[in-house]
């Protein structure tokens, strides 16, 4: 059903979306931070993070794989962000399918709660990219927000782009990544100053958007937050 982007959601709506993890540290310093402020978010996981997948295709987890666990129970979104993080519009045939499918496999053998969606490194995606993903029902999300907390060491700079973006754009997904110590220390201000002016977040529940609380109907996110 094509790609999901975050420009056709509702005004003041906002999707927030974690990469590159699971760490053992940050992650959960991160959830902790959304639970207070009742907010739901997507976390795109590196395959190898979580595991291997042997020349038969059998997962085999990692500690870290438990991480995940914990996000699921607690009603966070896990999803799949490759195996190894390369950049897949430059891959092809096998190599390709491994960089996909690997990683779905770690994320089933976690739970098959596991969600349906996939986000490419650094957005660099090509036609058969897209196309594997069709084969095997994922469904790429993008982002029209970017904290690039990757680049910046600075909480404070991280959060000023952040709410400036957010202010230009009006909606959208945002893009952190759970496995700096900076973007904990960045995300309670960034939180605090977008409830106070009245944003809402919302998660996925696997065919689209859901406020978490607010006035927005979840039928209102589902027909308009998702563009092909």
């Amino acid at each position: 059903e094509g790609e999901v982007f975050g420009a056709s959601l509702p005004p003041k709506t906002l999707v927030l979306t974690f990469d590159d993890g699971p760490h053992g540290t940050y992650t959960r310093e991160i959830a902790a931070i959304l639970k207070q402020y009742n907010a739901p978010a997507i976390f795109f996981e590196v395959g190898s993070n979580l595991g291997t997948v042997d020349a038969a295709g059998k997962p085999k987890l990692a500690p870290r794989a438990e991480v995940s666990r914990q996000l699921l129970d607690a009603g966070y979104v896990i999803a799949n962000h490759s195996m190894t993080h390369a950049q897949l519009s430059k891959k092809s045939g096998e190599a390709l399918k491994t960089e996909i499918f690997n990683t779905d496999e770690l994320l089933k053998a976690i739970d098959q709660r596991r969600s349906a969606l996939f986000r490419f490194p650094y957005g660099a995606r090509n036609a058969e990219g897209l196309g594997l993903l069709d084969t095997a029902h994922l469904r790429s999300m993008m982002w029209n927000i970017d904290s690039l907390d990757w680049a910046d060491p600075v909480p404070a700079s991280i959060a000023e782009r952040v709410l400036g973006e957010v202010d230009k754009a009006g909606h959208g997904i945002v893009l952190f990544h759970d496995i700096h110590e900076r973007t904990v220390k960045a995300l309670p201000g960034i939180l605090d100053r977008l409830t106070a002016a009245g944003y809402q977040f919302a998660g996925w529940d696997g065919n689209g958007f859901v406020v978490a609380k607010g006035h927005v109907a979840p039928e209102v996110l589902k027909n308009n937050g998702v563009s092909a």
